[in-house]
């Protein structure tokens, strides 16, 4: 838990440096995305519709416990959260709304059998083929 923070409720913590722009701003497209509003996602996460508001604030940090909770409701890579939540540095800072990364976070979380992986494989290579065949004309 980075030093200065004093956890409150085990959801949040006294936000002292946060910068929460980048988590704020991919926590409202989550929420579109899903067409949920701050309400849904506090019933979702069984928290009190205030730390939502006060996350989105910034007057609030979520807490590393949090950052789980909201990984599981949202179906999401808990590396990304905690570092879009000032809990991890990242070796670059993830853009809030990469594609790649978030494929390649549900690719580190589902078990890969053989099976899943000659389908994927499949598609992914009859999509590079359609590519290829846009550029040449």
């Amino acid at each position: 838990m980075p030093r200065g923070n004093v956890v409150n409720d085990n959801f949040q913590m006294e936000a002292s440096g946060w910068q929460h722009e980048r988590f704020v701003e991919w926590l409202r497209t989550q929420l579109r995305r899903r067409g949920w509003n701050a309400a849904e996602l506090a019933r979702r996460l069984r928290v009190p519709s205030g730390t939502i508001s006060r996350w989105m604030t910034g007057e609030r940090q979520p807490s590393s416990r949090s950052c789980d909770l909201l990984a599981d409701v949202l179906d999401v890579d808990l590396d990304l959260v905690l570092t879009l939540a000032g809990h991890r540095p990242g070796p670059e800072a993830p853009e809030p709304d990469d594609q790649r990364a978030a494929i390649i976070a549900l690719l580190e979380r589902i078990t890969l059998t053989p099976d899943r992986a000659a389908g994927l494989l499949g598609t992914l290579t009859s999509w590079l083929e359609l590519d290829r065949e846009q550029r040449r004309g």
